[in-house]
């Protein structure tokens, strides 16, 4: 086998390598991108379930950002290599909570009876 022989199977090795590199790094990238989306559509779900507790939203706007995340987790199960790991979701929560919900602000601590206190202990450092 001549070099130029050599150098061209190293050549197409090397080719090779960098197509399964760019392959990698392309899924890599499109991973990121899922996440980055799902990501932003979770900020959009908690932002409208906080306008509609605290600032009376509408929970419409609820529901379609709630919509909108099952829609993505659903593409993302359909694609080949995607979501195939991933664990079980959990069953949907409740869009409203049962009872009135306390307003933001520090939370308050409930009356506690006053209790008879435990006698001081009998020892000192000495002891042990």
């Amino acid at each position: 086998m001549g070099f130029l022989d050599k150098a061209k199977e190293a050549a197409d090795r090397a080719v090779a390598s960098a197509q399964q590199m760019a392959q990698q790094g392309q899924a890599s990238y499109v991973g990121y991108q899922a996440s980055k989306s799902e990501g932003e559509l979770l900020r959009a779900l908690g932002e409208a379930f906080y306008d509609q507790q605290r600032r009376g939203g509408d929970a419409s706007a609820v529901a379609a950002a709630m919509a909108a995340v099952d829609e993505h987790h659903r593409a993302a199960a359909a694609e080949p290599g995607q979501g195939s790991d991933a664990a079980p979701s959990a069953p949907p929560a409740p869009a409203a909570q049962a009872g009135p919900v306390p307003p933001p602000g520090p939370p308050t601590a409930p009356a506690v009876p006053p209790t008879q206190s435990a006698p001081a202990p009998s020892f000192t450092l000495d002891d042990l």
